[in-house]
């Protein structure tokens, strides 16, 4: 003859009681998870466009920079001098 032994694993709560704060209990934790998703989400959200607009100002900072430090002007191309000790080419 063999001895079972039973253990029971319960998930959910056998009483009505406990079954109907076990719904509660899970209803919050997934509102919690979806605003706390969204609370993520949005905060990355901004970070992503702070770092664009900062990315966009320095552009145009250095777009600003680089107008105001070219040179303009004309040249003249002034002929050579001629050096007794280079020989010359034909």
């Amino acid at each position: 003859m063999t001895n079972r032994i039973e253990t029971r694993s319960y998930v959910l709560p056998q009483t009505l009681l406990g079954r109907v704060a076990a719904c509660i209990l899970a209803a919050i934790a997934l509102v919690a998870a979806f605003f706390s998703f969204f609370v993520i989400l949005l905060t990355a959200g901004v970070l992503i466009a702070g770092l664009w607009l900062r990315l966009l100002w320095q552009r145009r900072q250095l777009r600003k920079q680089a107008a105001a430090d070219a040179l303009e002007g004309e040249y003249i191309v002034e002929p050579r001098e001629q050096d007794p000790a280079i020989p010359q080419r034909e």
